[in-house]
């Protein structure tokens, strides 16, 4: 049965320059103790909120943990999940590219430069922009890019 006197609110924050799970709710000690129970969470001072890192698993298990206690506020995170593929960027492989080897590789000293993958094609020159506008020397730049 679930109590509507209460309301959990979910939303998505960096926090430790990560993306995060926040879980916000009033004094409810049942639910603090529920929450409690879930692997990896968190209570941040600084955003005064419960946190997990952000996934769907973790949502899923956050959703299972609170709809015994409280009324459930997680539409902006429900949107935010839905727009992400299943399977995200990251956990794509990288596979090696030889036209990106480098000659310290030719040399043999075993330096691979792998492809960038399409999703990040849009990052590698806003990277080079920011280095520019951070003043980093040619030769960093140089590295990065050969």
């Amino acid at each position: 049965m679930q109590n509507t006197t209460h309301t959990v609110r979910l939303e998505a924050i960096t926090h430790r320059d990560k993306r995060c799970l926040a879980i916000y709710f009033g004094w409810v000690p049942e639910l603090k103790k529920a929450i409690r129970q879930v692997e990896g969470v968190r209570w941040s001072k600084t955003q005064k909120c419960w946190w997990l890192p952000l996934s769907r698993e973790n949502y899923r298990i956050v959703l299972k943990t609170i709809e015994p206690f409280a009324e459930i506020d997680d539409q902006e995170i429900r949107q935010l999940l839905n727009a992400i593929p299943e399977k995200s960027a990251r956990s794509l492989p990288i596979e090696p590219n030889r036209s990106f080897t480098s000659s310290r590789e030719q040399e043999g000293k075993g330096i691979i430069r792998a492809a960038v993958h399409p999703v990040n094609n849009d990052v590698l020159p806003r990277m080079r922009q920011q280095l520019l506008l951070k003043s980093y020397s040619p030769s960093t730049n140089q590295n990065l890019y050969h």
